[in-house]
């Protein structure tokens, strides 16, 4: 009978895992196409801004040879970084919450603010 609960245990242990990984999945995913969709826009605000003579997209897009193509120009660079970075966050946090809850704790808002803030220092490290 021990071996049973045992086996139970692991199986436990396994589909928390896969858990936390499909989390860091999706949230390594939604980090890429946020970054993707936004790094335009990002870089369209900063050259505006940047008093040099820009003052319509235009002015931006006609001095590049690629044309509205250096919008995205080094926006994979962005894309990846916050994929990776938000693929740590959403595993550790998954994790962390997974053992919170393991001592036999409910999830309330102040435990998951600490749990979001741990997973954020841990992934800032």
């Amino acid at each position: 009978m021990a071996e049973v609960g045992s086996l139970e245990a692991e199986l436990q242990l396994a589909e928390e895992g896969v858990k936390s990984l499909i989390n860091a999945l999706s949230g390594s995913l939604g980090g890429f196409v946020s970054s993707s969709v936004l790094f335009p826009l990002d870089l369209i605000k900063t050259k505006l801004q940047s008093g040099q003579g820009w003052k319509e997209i235009s002015d931006i897009v006609s001095n590049s040879e690629y044309g509205y193509l250096v919008l995205w120009k080094h926006g994979h660079v962005r894309g990846v970084q916050s994929s990776i970075e938000k693929f740590l966050y959403f595993y550790n946090f998954e994790m962390l919450m997974q053992m919170y809850k393991r001592n036999g704790r409910k999830a309330s808002t102040a435990g998951t603010l600490l749990i979001g803030y741990l997973s954020d220092a841990i992934t800032a490290t």
